[in-house]
């Protein structure tokens, strides 16, 4: 509750301070994701963050570059009456782009553009099955290349700080490279294998991330 009081507070202060000073361009603005954050606040603890949690943008005139980067690392244990299973996995991630802005007053802002993107992602796992003493190891690694028109609103709260949320449509290529290990009941010796395989698909995203930005 105190967290909830404390972010209103900013935004209320923030927007009560906000000028006509704000009509003027300001050419740097980095954000960070805070979509996790506002859904814990209200008790969506599950959400999944996106790997993008740090932005930056250059604002000319009638264009801006765009970029993001970021990485997350974690592990999940599963277990059930079969089988117990091991997770780790990191994903690291970037993109870059442009963008064109649509001021639609002094506080809102409608953007469109197109992004370039590349994430890298390692997943371990290691299943151990309760009948028969046998077990799994797999190792694989993920390239992803992709590219998305994009679209969004941005509110500046005030000529410093603002929220922005927007969404895309896109398509990536990905390819995956991978080892297996597989110990079968009653074996000596565990049977290796190498795994590879190559994606191709067309995503949209919705707007559901949340970014606090600050202009300079």
């Amino acid at each position: 509750m105190n967290k909830i009081i404390t972010l209103l507070t900013v935004l209320i202060l923030g927007s009560s301070g906000y000028t006509q000073d704000s009509v003027k361009i300001k050419r740097f603005e980095i954000g960070t994701n805070v979509t996790y954050l506002i859904s814990n606040l209200f008790g969506y603890a599950n959400y999944l963050q996106s790997a993008y949690e740090l932005t930056y943008k250059y604002h000319f005139n009638k264009l801006s570059l765009r970029g993001g980067i970021g990485a997350e690392y974690g592990q999940d244990i599963s277990n059930s009456i079969n089988s117990d299973i091991d997770r780790t996995y990191s994903i690291i991630g970037t993109r870059l782009g442009f963008e064109i802005p649509k001021p639609i007053n002094d506080k809102f802002k409608f953007y469109y553009g197109l992004d370039f993107s590349y994430q890298n992602t390692k997943n371990d796992y290691t299943t151990i099955y309760e009948i028969g003493s046998h077990y799994s190891i797999t190792n694989s690694t993920t390239v992803e290349l992709g590219v998305a028109a994009i679209s969004g609103i941005q509110w500046n709260i005030t000529n410093r700080i603002g929220l922005q949320t927007e969404f895309g449509i896109g398509a990536y290529a990905s390819e995956s490279v991978g080892a297996y290990e597989y110990m079968y009941p009653g074996a000596v010796e565990p049977e290796f294998y190498d795994t590879r395989g190559r994606a191709r698909n067309v995503y949209l995203t919705v707007p559901g991330t949340v970014r606090f930005v600050i202009l300079l």
